[in-house]
Order: structure tokens, then C-alpha cells, then sequence
């Protein structure tokens, strides 16, 4: 699926969801989720990344004081940006300029008509929100979209970023928010002896098994997998704070999103949940650093085989 497929699909839901406006004035629901769409959305255009990436995921995009309001119609989205694009032109203490510090400052600092790196890490990497729908504050946004009149709308704007992450087939993915991980069907935070798919509620309904480097360790085990050969930097306690996951098809729920899909093009995909900061110094030291994400990535593709 290239970023302009995306893009029109998700427009047409949008504005059949929209127009005419008339039809949200009785339902406060409706109206303040109105408020976040008539914004437009905006999308990462990943069709130069190659496939089987290092895919890096977010719940939405930001929506700043100086960010327009939607003029395009009927286009509804703003023009779509690049990864490499966006942390080149970052700020430090930006949303980008905190990926660029986290996966390296080197990565992609040409962007992308002046990128020489020769990187493999900045070749692979492709980012995606899971939602379009640009709002800074992701309280809102979820306090918005829980609504149950407003279900239907997330399903189906998920379902259209799901055939996008089957196209992509990444190896990798890394899901740099924690509290959204019931999205991917995995209970976020979960112990590594707590079976983490969520059967009843699960979106886009990825059935894991939790990654572990000495299964003897566990009474339970039908939901983990030991790799003992993990990267030096994947220790027992980052393996704790960002659980890693196998996925192995789908959970078997019929409220699943693409329910009629029945394999999946990430069955053996890496999962990882993660967390884009921490305040304090302690756990932020905690975090990957650009070296060990290179060293996961060749770890990462050592596992999977050549296309």
C-alpha cells in the first residue's frame, strides 16, 4: 500500500464520518471529536524504506499552536512527511528531535535528498502512527475516541493502518507508547508470567508469546518463547521494562479488526513496548542507546530470513 492509498482511504472515512456537519449537532460526543478532525490529518510517507523495516509506531501526531486548521477540501490531510525528513529538521527537545537522540544523531541528518550515510539502521527505519488524527495531548485524544459512538470511526481508520503494517511486513516493530499497546491486542506492563494478549478486547488482535532468555525460569509457559542468544544490551531488566514479543498469528475473536484475514505477514515479527521518554535519570538511563539499537537490528535480521 503506497502513502497515497493510505491517505485516500483514510480521507473517505473521515468525511463520510464528517459531512453533512449538521447531522453531530445533537450528540457532545460527535462535536468534540469533530474539533480534532476538521484539523486534517497527516501521515509518514515510508514508500522509499525498504521492505521488512525497523518500524517505529505512535498512537498520533501532535497538533501545535502554529499547525493549520483543515483547507484542502476534499483533501483532508496535510502533506505527508518522512521520517528522515522530520528528525532532520528537528529540535532537540522536540517530539523528533528525541528520536534523533535516541537513535542516533548521525542517523538521517542529511534528510532525505542529501542522506549519505550508508546507515543501515537509517535504510530500514519507517515510522507510522496508528491514528492520523493530529492532538498533542493523548489524554484527550483517547478521552475523545473511548466513546463507544465513536468505535466504528477508530476500527475502521485501524483497519486501514493495519493493511498498511501487513504491507510493510517490518521485522522489528517498536511501539514507543505504553499505554497504547491494547491496540497491537497485547495488555500493556504485563509480568512475564502473565499471558499479555488481550482475548476480549483486541483491535488488531496480534496473538505473542513474550520473549524470554531462560524458560526454566517460568511455571507457565505456553505463552513464552526463550531465545537465549538475545544482543548483550537486551539484559533481564530492559527485558522487563520493554517486554519484547514474538508475534505468532492472530488472536481468534470475531471482534478482531480484518477478522476475514486469517494469516498475517507478521507472524514472527518482533514486538517491543516502549516508551518514547522518561523524566527521571535513573530510567531514561534505562533506555536503548542509538549503538544497541544498531547491534538489535543486525540481531533482528540475523533471525529472519532472506526474502
Amino acid at each position: 500500500m503506497t502513502n497515497q492509498e493510505m491517505n485516500e482511504k483514510i480521507n473517505q472515512i473521515i468525511t463520510d464520518f464528517l459531512f453533512p456537519l449538521k447531522k453531530h449537532e445533537n450528540s457532545k460526543e460527535e462535536l468534540a471529536a469533530l474539533s480534532l478532525l476538521l484539523r486534517g490529518f497527516v501521515t509518514c510517507d515510508n514508500d522509499s524504506i525498504e521492505k521488512r523495516p525497523f518500524l517505529l509506531t505512535g498512537i498520533n501526531p501532535s497538533f501545535g499552536p502554529h499547525d493549520g486548521e483543515w483547507k484542502f477540501f476534499p483533501r483532508g490531510y496535510d502533506k505527508p512527511f518522512t521520517f528522515r525528513g522530520a528528525i532532520s529538521n528537528s529540535k532537540k527537545q522536540d517530539y523528533w528531535g528525541k528520536k534523533r537522540v535516541q537513535f542516533g544523531d548521525d542517523l538521517c541528518k542529511f534528510g532525505d535528498d542529501l542522506c549519505k550515510c550508508g546507515d543501515d539502521l537509517c535504510k530500514s527505519m519507517a515510522y507510522l502512527d496508528l491514528f492520523p488524527i493530529r492532538e498533542s495531548d493523548q489524554r484527550l485524544f483517547e478521552q475523545v475516541f473511548k466513546n463507544p459512538k465513536l468505535t466504528k470511526l477508530r476500527a475502521d481508520i485501524l483497519s486501514i493502518t493495519q493493511d498498511a503494517i501487513e504491507a510493510m511486513a517490518p521485522r522489528l516493530i517498536v511501539h514507543a507508547n505504553r499505554q497504547s499497546m491494547y491496540y497491537w491486542g497485547v495488555k500493556p506492563a504485563q509480568e512475564a508470567d502473565v499471558d499479555a494478549n488481550d482475548y476480549e478486547h483486541p483491535w488488531m488482535g496480534y496473538k505473542v508469546k513474550r520473549v524470554v532468555k531462560d524458560i526454566s525460569k517460568f511455571n507457565s509457559k505456553e505463552h513464552l518463547v526463550e531465545i537465549k542468544k538475545l544482543p548483550d544490551c537486551m539484559t533481564e531488566e530492559r527485558l522487563k521494562k520493554f517486554p519484547l514479543y514474538m508475534i505468532i498469528g492472530y488472536i481468534d475473536n470475531s471482534e478482531r479488526i480484518n477478522y476475514k484475514r486469517k494469516s498475517t505477514s507478521l507472524e514472527g515479527c518482533f514486538l517491543m513496548e516502549y516508551v518514547m521518554e522518561y523524566r527521571e535519570k535513573e530510567d531514561l538511563d534505562k533506555m536503548y542507546k542509538y549503538t544497541e539499537w544498531a547491534k538489535i537490528w543486525k540481531w533482528v535480521k540475523e533471525q529472519s530470513p532472506a526474502d
